[in-house]
């Protein structure tokens, strides 16, 4: 049994400062910089924005009203309950004796 507890405390701490060196040269290597490159700068075209003309059919008093309506409609639906308390399953627990 004291065989493997010397072997033990050798190879763990062995094992330990292997990862921990294996850790931090790959940190030294992530942080090294490329080799620097001059940036330039180019300029980029923008677009202007265009006003677009309304659709007919974005101002059609029977189109709005659809809309309106299909609003209402959604708000109604979103706010009905549906759990009912006056249906409740009977109570079938009789007190059958033999």
């Amino acid at each position: 049994m004291k065989d493997k507890a010397k072997i033990f405390m050798i190879f763990f701490p062995l094992i330990f400062l292997i990862i921990l060196g294996i850790i931090i040269l790959k940190q030294l290597r992530n942080n090294q910089k490329p080799n620097q490159l001059e940036t330039i700068f180019v300029p980029s075209l923008t677009s202007t924005p265009t006003l677009t003309p309304q659709s007919r059919w974005s101002t059609d008093s029977g189109l709005i009203k659809i809309e309106t309506d299909l609003f209402n409609l959604k708000k109604e639906i979103e706010s009905f309950s549906f759990v009912d308390q006056s249906l409740n399953p009977p109570k079938l627990d009789f007190g059958l004796g033999f």
